[in-house]
């Protein structure tokens, strides 16, 4: 589609935040202090170094956090023959140019209307420039999941009958790229491919453009039946949308379980119930963020999602996060004030442009249904 005025919008707001990462003002301490801590190893070391990450006096380094980021920063560090910082901080912007490519294809085929769809593209660039400028984002992991969640939005908002192989790797890719890039893209991975392999399951028909679909000259194929159908379509959505992640996370996790980095720095606990009133408030106070401006009240909108058919699998998405969010927050063993404070603005990164987009879908007039050429002829 041609460009619109969202778009031009959205543009300038990648614009502004390339200005502002160049500087190397908004880099995160992160990128010093972690990922650019690892990618220096990395680099130096031709790989990922196990033997840094499992010397306890890593700690501070998240030992057993997915290597996907540091891995780009060495690569960059390789080609360009030394540490070199602004090209590395370049990445999040181009994290923030898939962001809007990702946002437009979401918004065209969810939002009716080509007024509603460059609202919804401006809305998610502009909030995403806004506070990755603000809060210090530049070269941090979080835009991975951010871009994660808005690849897999498309295929989310699309009807589930009429996703196909196309949706299916678009959707995988989302998950293998959330579970490199952070801790909190592993259990995201895991609920998009639970949310849709459900969907495929529940929708059953025939894959779009595939053997069962009716010849376009009119003639009906024959098929099989609906059992078999649901299993050749949950078979393709395994192979299309399981495989990416698999092969990011098994390598990843048999390492990491080898060398027990998983205890040196554990964040884990069991669940704590008699720390929500400590939680609940902290969490609230984080709405209030300058950075953010007021719109992570927002949330309190997610449950609309799940009330419109279209946008309830990208609700079911978001509210699954949400409450894996929460129940870290209830049972790891930190502080739980501090914890949901200085981590809940960053993690809420993730969440609010996409729901900015699916808001704009649930409101929207749907787009009108493709024709249905089963036994007519063109």
């Amino acid at each position: 589609a041609p460009l619109g005025g969202g778009d031009l919008l959205a543009l300038a707001a990648v614009a502004v935040y390339a200005a502002a990462a160049w500087t190397l003002h908004n880099a995160t301490p992160d990128f010093i202090f972690h990922w650019g801590v690892k990618g220096r190893r990395y680099a130096l070391a031709g790989g990922i170094d196990w033997g840094y990450l499992s010397d306890p006096t890593g700690l501070a380094n998240n030992p057993e956090y997915p290597n996907l980021l540091p891995g780009f920063y060495a690569a960059i560090a390789h080609v360009a023959g030394g540490w070199v910082e602004r090209p590395m901080v370049l990445v999040s912007v181009l994290l923030l140019a898939l962001v809007w490519v990702f946002a437009r294809q979401a918004a065209a085929g969810a939002a009716g209307g080509r007024l509603a769809a460059q609202a919804a593209v401006a809305a998610v660039v502009a909030a995403a420039a806004m506070f990755g400028i603000g809060y210090d984002m530049a070269g941090g992991a979080d835009w991975l999941v951010l871009l994660a969640l808005v690849m897999a939005a498309g295929p989310l908002l699309r009807p589930a009958a009429a996703t196909g192989r196309a949706d299916d790797l678009q959707l995988g890719l989302a998950a293998a790229l959330a579970a490199g890039g952070k801790a909190e893209g592993v259990p995201l991975a895991a609920i998009l491919l639970a949310v849709q392999a459900l969907r495929v399951v529940r929708a059953g028909g025939e894959l779009p453009g595939g053997r069962d679909d009716p010849s376009p000259r009119g003639a009906v194929r024959r098929r099989p039946g609906k059992v078999g159908l649901r299993r050749r379509r949950l078979a393709a959505f395994t192979a299309c949308a399981a495989v990416p992640p698999a092969l990011v996370v098994l390598p990843w996790l048999a390492a990491a379980l080898r060398l027990d980095l998983f205890s040196l720095h554990d964040k884990t606990g069991s669940l704590d119930l008699a720390r929500l009133p400590v939680v609940v408030p902290a969490f609230f106070e984080t709405w209030g963020t300058p950075e953010w401006h007021g719109m992570t009240w927002l949330l309190v909108l997610l449950p609309g999602l799940c009330l419109v058919r279209r946008t309830r699998p990208l609700g079911a998405v978001l509210g699954l996060q949400l409450l894996v969010i929460a129940w870290v927050y209830l049972s790891a063993p930190l502080d739980p004030r501090f914890y949901v404070l200085s981590s809940f603005p960053r993690l809420a990164f993730h969440l609010l442009p996409v729901l900015m987009l699916g808001l704009v879908a649930a409101v929207a007039p749907p787009n009108p249904p493709p024709p249905d050429l089963k036994g007519h002829e063109p």
